[in-house]
């Protein structure tokens, strides 16, 4: 019973809208697999049943076991594909088929990383399902160094990770539940790492969304429109959304896309580096407010970076007037190898939690 609440109470909070695009938290996913694969760690004292050294391999098959990737990836494209046969517009059936590809591709062949954005297709109806991938720190367009506080949601990004986290270290459980647990906090370390997900701008003026409804501020960057970039169209939180130096894949999941992710992600690894201890990079909710002040300085000085509050409108939210994506880019990828790296830890965590009794 407990399992089930913990299950409905994280995925009532999960969203579909706004986060990384899912090739980027395949990548992110990949970076954890990576990094583990040349690991070795100092076994606890407590795991006495253990060898001295653990393998970064040994953990990666546990996690492998507890994802169950190919039971949900099946499970989603069936699902996908069977909207798809419901759907009554040309536009709405194609949509929802280039999704079911994504798990399950034409060939058959099952994406057993597909676990990594799986929250974001997540297609149960409950209220408040979005609010698990965001923090809505406040910026006033003034101080770039600390928010001047922060919107309530009902249970945000670091709640969601934090009861994540505390599940798959502390429980055994159902295991399709446990699998997606795991899926749902793969996903939200690389939320959490995308600095407009950890903050929003205050605007000035009152933006109205329909007649009578206001919205107080640009929900992380969602009304501010990037102008002055050659070949992108759309808003501040889609370009960090979808940059990674244009990183993008075919509509569907095959070998090559695959191997095509992998070498992104050597090379965002190779860019920032590989950290020598991971351990030097945990994040737990005793240091958790560093974090938070972090990523609200990403947001300030290089995500709003150019924005005019001042041309606030109904009609027209604000610009960004970038010369260049470089600067976009080298943070993007920055944050990326953190949160892989990090997704590591968590991985190392899991395992012995769950191995040493």
């Amino acid at each position: 019973m407990k399992t089930t609440v913990l299950l409905l109470v994280l995925l009532t909070l999960s969203g579909t809208v706004l986060s990384w695009s899912w090739n980027v938290h395949m990548i992110i996913y990949m970076i954890a697999e990576k990094t583990l694969e040349n690991y070795q760690f100092d076994t606890p004292e407590k795991c006495k049943k253990l060898p001295a050294k653990t393998k970064g391999a040994n953990i990666l098959k546990y996690i492998d076991k507890i994802g169950q990737a190919e039971a949900i990836a099946t499970s989603e494209s069936k699902f996908l594909n069977m909207l798809a046969g419901e759907a009554t517009s040309r536009e709405k059936k194609e949509e929802l088929q280039k999704k079911a590809f994504r798990y399950v591709n034409r060939a058959g062949e099952v994406n057993k990383y597909s676990i990594a954005f799986w929250s974001d297709d997540y297609k149960k109806d409950e209220a408040y399902r979005r609010e698990a991938h965001f923090l809505k720190q406040i910026y006033d367009g003034k101080n770039k160094e600390k928010p001047i506080g922060e919107i309530p949601l009902p249970g945000n990004v670091i709640y969601a990770f934090d009861q994540a986290y505390r599940f798959l270290t502390r429980e055994s459980g159902i295991p399709m539940d446990r699998a997606r647990i795991l899926a749902h906090l793969i996903h939200i370390v690389g939320d959490m790492h995308q600095p407009l997900h950890m903050m929003t701008c205050l605007l000035l003026k009152k933006y109205e969304i329909t007649e009578g409804k206001f919205q107080e501020d640009d929900n992380g960057g969602n009304f501010i429109v990037v102008k002055g970039l050659k070949g992108f169209k759309g808003t501040l939180h889609k370009l960090w959304d979808r940059t990674m130096g244009g990183v993008s894949c075919p509509l569907y999941i095959n070998k090559e896309t695959i191997e095509f992710l992998k070498a992104e992600a050597e090379k965002t690894m190779k860019d920032f580096g590989r950290p020598e201890k991971l351990e030097k990079l945990r994040l737990n909710m005793d240091n958790m407010n560093e974090f938070k002040e972090e990523m609200f300085q990403i947001g300030t000085k290089i995500a709003y970076k150019g924005v005019d509050l001042e041309k606030m409108t109904k009609t027209f939210a604000g610009h960004n007037k970038m010369d260049d994506i470089k600067e976009v880019d080298a943070t993007c990828r920055r944050q990326i190898a953190l949160a892989g790296y990090r997704l590591a830890l968590y991985f190392t965590d899991i395992y012995f939690a769950n191995n040493c009794c």
